[in-house]
């Protein structure tokens, strides 16, 4: 089932255009007096692991908002595969949304519901296509499968430890078979052994579903492991993005002084 699932989604991704999936051009955004950002560009590439760091306040979550329309730009051009994001109308919006995944910080579960009825939440919201309930059982005992907690579907959110919960919201996540999957501070609060499972998942999850992942965090180590691309802000603009080898070698001395920093933590 899992693997029938996974060929399905690496046939979808063949099929997909080349470039990037996502450009932000010249983005200005502020609340009242303070600028959060000031003419920021960036690219994300299609299927890439991309990891945003910056000091904290810099504008990191509202990024993630912004590209999904939660939020407008006070102006700029926020491109996602060639249509204006923040021309779209609401249903062009809506559309944009079903694509994308948001892993929460806090893992955001329903303390009500099992496991299984977390993940299978989405589905049922979303309507999932016409899904029979048969058809949502099998999705979500497949996210669960995907994340290694395939056994936890009775279980409730208090029976978890803060892995596994956070691992039960990439299920959650996963289960709509999104394009893109933004990460909002996975590793907050997690132990250096369970950030680093975290950190595995990620990569696990784009090399095995062909997802474009954007991870938000102030964390060097899971950056440093499992991005492709890491982009640092800073004072309303990325002021360096590249591969991890070219960000650590920068002589810049902005970007050594937040790794330095953050090193030293």
């Amino acid at each position: 089932m899992v693997r029938e699932a996974t060929e399905e989604i690496h046939e979808q991704a063949a099929a997909a255009p080349s470039g990037p999936i996502l450009s932000l051009r010249g983005i200005w955004k502020s609340f009242g007096t303070k600028a959060v950002f000031r003419g920021l560009d960036l690219d994300i590439e299609r299927g890439e692991i991309l990891a945003l760091l910056g000091s904290s306040g810099c504008g990191k979550s509202v990024l993630l908002k912004l590209i999904i329309g939660l939020m407008s730009v006070d102006r700029g051009t926020i491109l996602w595969d060639g249509m204006h994001v923040e021309l779209a109308s609401s249903r062009e919006l809506a559309a944009v949304r079903r694509r994308v995944g948001m892993v929460f910080q806090g893992a955001a579960l329903f303390d009500s519901l099992s496991v299984a009825d977390n993940v299978a939440y989405g589905l049922n919201v979303q309507g999932s296509q016409g899904m029979k309930p048969a058809d949502v059982k099998e999705r979500v005992a497949w996210a669960l499968s995907a994340v290694g907690l395939g056994d936890t579907g009775a279980l409730m959110p208090s029976e978890l430890s803060g892995g596994m919960r956070k691992r039960v919201g990439v299920a959650r996540t996963i289960a709509l078979r999104p394009e893109v999957v933004l990460y909002d501070e996975p590793t907050t609060g997690l132990d250096p052994i369970n950030s680093a499972r975290i950190g595995d998942l990620i990569a696990q999850l784009r090399h095995e579903l062909n997802v474009t992942s954007v991870v938000v965090t102030h964390d060097l180590t899971l950056a440093s492991h499992i991005a492709d691309r890491i982009a640092l802000l800073h004072e309303g603009r990325v002021i360096a993005i590249g591969p991890v080898d070219v960000i650590n070698a920068s002589t810049d001395p902005i970007v050594r002084e937040f790794l330095d920093g953050r090193r030293e933590m």
